[in-house]
């Protein structure tokens, strides 16, 4: 709630939320709509039919190390946009 009242992060929540929901790709969750409210801001994703990771880590165990490693590329260039790791 403290966060939705901030106009700044209320803007930057906007432009995240059309820039996902512009994204069309088959190994990325589709974003249908956002909505703003006093207190809270929401994104309504698709409903992905399966198990979640922790499922999966259960079931055959820890992740390979290139799982992994592919993960930690993944974040890096999350962290610096235009940068290709």
């Amino acid at each position: 709630p403290i966060l939705s009242a901030n106009a700044q992060i209320k803007e930057r929540f906007r432009n995240e939320a059309k820039l996902m929901a512009s994204l069309d790709h088959l190994n990325i969750t589709k974003v249908i709509d956002f909505d703003e409210q006093p207190q809270q801001l929401s994104i309504v994703m698709e409903y992905l039919n399966g198990e979640d990771l922790n499922q999966k880590i259960k079931r055959n165990g820890p992740l390979s190390e290139s799982c992994l490693a592919y993960v930690e590329r993944l974040h890096y260039r999350q962290d610096h946009p235009g940068h290709h790791a």
